[in-house]
């Protein structure tokens, strides 16, 4: 797992190793990112515009995020090449190759789905990169200095879960709001222990960029509604299964509690 090196006795350096401040400031810069894409580039949440209203703020929001990275020494990169790592994001990865090829698809008979997914495809890796390097990373790394490592493991998840809470502003219903903040919990409580065991969270920035991208470029196209009806619902199983088996083999591993 990434180390997080000796921190500077700035005000600023103090503010960023507290993991409570940090997921503070993240939020409020999502709820910030959301109120853009909706009022000022009218791109309600999960709209097919959406991820042009979000591009710019999500620049800026990765830009904080890998200097918070970088300031804290937090080595997120860690061992990207570890096989074992990739492995436990295989399943994900089945289920992102069926939807990218029938987007492919899509998009050959719809020429101009090309100029949106093209956007969406860097826009959801900005997304991917800074929330998996705020939470998976960093926030991760300094609950773990203070707690026992389930205690930081689920810690994460939960303000990970948190931050998805200002996503009405971006125009999401307060039900489809609830149902998310479900999901990005399961999401978390799965990922967390990813991260510990895989030592990199390269292959979890992938997957969850590939995830965010997919999803959102397949709910706007109605003839995938089906299938993506299916893979939603088998990632909803793979949340709870994956967390499951990562989670005892954490407990098992780290029978100390501390990293």
């Amino acid at each position: 797992m990434p180390q997080t090196g000796s921190h500077p006795t700035t005000a600023i350096a103090k503010t960023i190793t507290n993991p409570y401040l940090l997921a503070l400031i993240y939020t409020a810069l999502m709820a910030a990112t959301m109120a853009t894409a909706r009022y000022a580039f009218n791109a309600p949440y999960a709209s097919a515009n959406f991820p042009t209203g979000i591009a710019l703020p999500m620049i800026i929001v990765t830009g904080f995020t890998l200097w918070v990275a970088h300031t804290t020494q937090t080595n997120w990169v860690g061992q990207w090449h570890n096989w074992k790592a990739w492995a436990w994001v295989a399943p994900w990865l089945v289920l992102e190759a069926i939807l990218l090829a029938l987007l492919i698809g899509a998009a050959n008979t719809n020429p101009h789905l090309w100029g949106s997914l093209t956007i969406g495809a860097v826009t959801f890796a900005l997304v991917g990169i800074s929330e998996e390097v705020m939470f998976r990373s960093v926030i991760l790394k300094q609950l773990a200095s203070r707690y026992t490592l389930p205690i930081a493991m689920l810690g994460s998840a939960v303000l990970f879960s948190l931050m998805h809470a200002v996503n009405p502003i971006g125009g999401l219903s307060l039900g489809e709001s609830a149902t998310q903040l479900w999901a990005t919990f399961l999401f978390g409580m799965a990922l967390a222990p990813l991260a510990v065991l895989g030592r990199t969270i390269v292959p979890l920035i992938v997957m969850h960029a590939l995830w965010d991208f997919l999803v959102v470029a397949a709910s706007n196209v109605p003839e995938l509604a089906p299938t993506l009806g299916l893979v939603v619902l088998a990632d909803q199983w793979l949340r709870i299964g994956i967390a499951i088996v990562a989670w005892l083999v954490v407990l098992v591993r780290y029978r100390g509690g501390k990293l």
